[in-house]
C-alpha cells in the first residue's frame, strides 16, 4: 500500500487529530495525492466523503474544484459542509451561490453554517439573503444572520 493509499484511509479515522493530519501530510504530496482522493470523495463513507473534500480543498486544481463543487450537494450535512468549506477556502465564485441556496435548507444547522459561511465570504451580495433569515423560524439563524449582516455592510466589513 502507498504512501498515500495509507493517508487517504486515515481521513476514515474517528475524531479529527487523525484526518486533519492525514490532509496536512497529502496538501504537502499535492497532485500526486488527487486522484485516491477523487475516488474517496465519492466513497459509500460520509466520514471518507467529508475529509476527502477537505484535503482536496487544500490542493486545489480543476478537477479538485468539480468534486468539491459536486460534494456540495451531497445529501448528507457533513460532506457538503466540507465541501462548503472547502470551496470557500479555495475562492471558489460558486461558493456565494452554493451557501445562499443552502439557507433554504430544511436543517436550521445546514442554515446557520451557511449563514456564517456568507459572513466569511465577505460578499455584500449575500446581503439580501442574509435579511430573509432574519425572519427564520429558528433563533439561532436569525441572531447569526443579524451579526453577518452588520459585518458585511459595516464601513470596515
Amino acid at each position: 500500500m502507498s504512501q498515500v493509499e495509507r493517508l487517504v484511509r486515515r481521513l476514515d479515522a474517528e475524531g479529527e487529530k487523525g484526518p486533519r493530519a492525514a490532509i496536512r501530510a497529502l496538501a504537502r504530496i499535492g497532485k500526486p495525492a488527487l486522484k485516491p482522493l477523487l475516488e474517496a470523495a465519492v466513497s459509500l463513507r460520509g466520514r471518507l466523503r467529508s475529509w476527502s473534500l477537505t484535503a482536496l480543498g487544500e490542493i486545489g486544481g480543476p478537477g479538485a474544484r468539480a468534486a468539491i463543487r459536486k460534494g456540495a450537494r451531497d445529501p448528507h450535512m457533513s460532506p457538503w459542509l466540507h465541501a462548503l468549506m472547502a470551496l470557500e477556502r479555495i475562492r471558489d465564485p460558486q461558493s456565494l451561490r452554493i451557501a445562499i441556496r443552502l439557507l433554504k435548507d430544511p436543517s436550521g444547522g445546514v442554515r446557520i453554517n451557511a449563514v456564517d459561511v456568507l459572513a466569511r465570504l465577505g460578499d455584500r451580495k449575500a446581503v439580501a439573503a442574509l435579511r430573509r433569515c432574519l425572519k427564520d423560524p429558528k433563533g439561532y439563524v436569525r441572531q447569526h444572520a443579524a451579526e453577518a449582516i452588520q459585518r458585511l455592510t459595516s464601513p470596515a466589513g
